[in-house]
């Protein structure tokens, strides 16, 4: 069964691309850094704007200033002016310890849109010169695009945003989505850069075979294996599982990431009907059929890329 899929838009998701329904409600989660610190949540503020900026960045920098370390003096540190009328604002992350320093940063995009970001730095790794590249590197390179709009060049796609280049860093995606038009489904999207080899997917559900979900109580699997989405490897499971007496289906994806590297990040897709209504019982599958289900699987799976 072929699911007709021309009303879904592209989204783009840290390195990756994939199609959704017009109406899916996406709840967008980004973590960047170096590897050398300890990476940090950058998140688009749609309120903002460059006078708002000003004020809370001028409010922050004042009651640092006002506050005191127990040993070190003013618990600010360091203030750094970025382009468009951006702040970092580099301080204690305590009144009382000096072994780690906090980074508040109000970042502006060329365009005019602000994302703010947090991210924390040992004091073994205090390097002043570091942090100054870091923070400006990050602020240079963050510009906007609309919420469908594909990066023209390689980029880490953030929330109404993009981190353009390829600079060898930590990037971290974590999405939820929602579909209004299907109660009950839930996408979980996740994708970091891996540091070592990670257990495949398959290698995490037991060396079992096909056997393996028929094993868990009420569930039965209706596909294990590999599958290939264009050039990239992928491996699935999808259960159909007796919840409280309903149907409920759960698909998992995983394509393993190149080790270090930006432009191939392991990406874990979930797909999962167990959502629970406001008195905690399970909604059930909204899926006439698992041929019905596997195909908006197969539609989501298709359309991933990464982007480069």
């Amino acid at each position: 069964m072929k699911l007709d899929t021309s009303n879904w838009q592209p989204s783009c998701f840290g390195r990756w691309q994939i199609s959704l329904q017009a109406e899916a409600k996406i709840t967008e989660s980004y973590e960047w850094g170096d590897t050398r610190d300890r990476n940090g949540q950058l998140v688009y503020q749609p309120k903002f704007n460059k006078e708002l900026v000003k004020i809370e960045a001028d409010k922050r920098e004042t009651e640092l200033r006002s506050q005191k370390h127990r040993t070190k003096g003013d618990m600010l540190l360091r203030r750094i002016d970025q382009p468009n009328g951006g702040r970092t604002l580099m301080f204690w992350s305590r009144p009382y310890s000096d072994i780690m320093y906090q980074l508040d940063s109000w970042l502006i995009t060329p365009e005019g849109s602000v994302y703010t970001y947090k991210s924390e730095l040992a004091h073994e790794m205090f390097d002043e010169k570091f942090i100054r590249e870091k923070e400006i590197y990050l602020a240079q390179n963050l510009r906007s695009r609309k919420a469908h709009q594909l990066p023209p060049a390689p980029a880490f796609c953030v929330e109404n945003g993009m981190v353009m280049g390829t600079k060898n860093t930590i990037e971290i995606v974590r999405n939820y989505i929602l579909f209004p038009a299907l109660p009950g489904l839930s996408l979980d999207f996740s994708s970091t850069i891996i540091g070592k080899k990670q257990p495949s997917l398959l290698e995490r559900t037991g060396g079992l075979g096909p056997r393996f979900a028929s094993l868990l109580t009420h569930s039965s699997t209706l596909r294990r294996g590999t599958r290939q989405i264009g050039n990239l490897k992928a491996e699935e499971l999808a259960l159909k599982i007796q919840s409280d007496g309903k149907v409920v289906h759960s698909f998992t994806l995983n394509i393993p990431g190149q080790i270090d590297s930006v432009l191939a990040p392991e990406l874990n897709l979930y797909l999962n009907t167990d959502v629970r209504d406001s008195s905690g019982q399970v909604i059930g599958t909204p899926f006439a059929s698992d041929e019905d289900a596997l195909a908006f699987w197969d539609a989501l799976v298709s359309g991933l890329k990464l982007h480069h």
